[in-house]
């Protein structure tokens, strides 16, 4: 049994929405830069045009990045219970999956450390377990 796979989904893409959001920043804070460094030396007016558009179209980017980040951090959120639940119920099968092995190695007959073999009762079941 494995821990619930959508809150690793639903972590994975609110991951990747971060990185997106921040590279978009990055991109706008660049380009506006640039601009600036152009608009400094004399803009043709149609060239400011088309800055204030793709500086727009940046920015309406940006704002759908950050309502899929809400989204997926919601989704992150939302998941998280039920993985949890799922997380701490294959640790208990891992215990008690532990627990037998150590209980089948016991009634096989393993050797103790004075090389005589075991002979235990299995408590669940009350039945002895001869050494072999």
């Amino acid at each position: 049994m494995r821990p619930h796979r959508s809150w690793a989904v639903c972590s994975a893409s609110a991951t990747k929405s971060r990185r997106n959001s921040i590279r978009w920043f990055s991109y706008r804070d660049e380009y506006h830069r640039r601009f600036t460094e152009s608009a400094q030396t004399g803009m043709a007016a149609g060239n400011m045009r088309n800055f204030q558009a793709f500086i727009d179209t940046l920015d309406t980017a940006i704002i759908q990045q950050r309502q899929l980040l809400m989204t997926a951090t919601a989704r992150v959120e939302a998941a998280k219970p039920e993985w949890q639940r799922n997380k701490q119920k294959l640790g208990s099968y891992e215990v008690l999956q532990a627990r037998r092995r150590r209980r089948r190695g016991e009634s096989r007959g393993t050797p103790l450390s004075n090389g005589t073999p075991t002979n235990t009762v299995h408590e669940s079941s009350g039945l002895r377990a001869e050494g072999i």
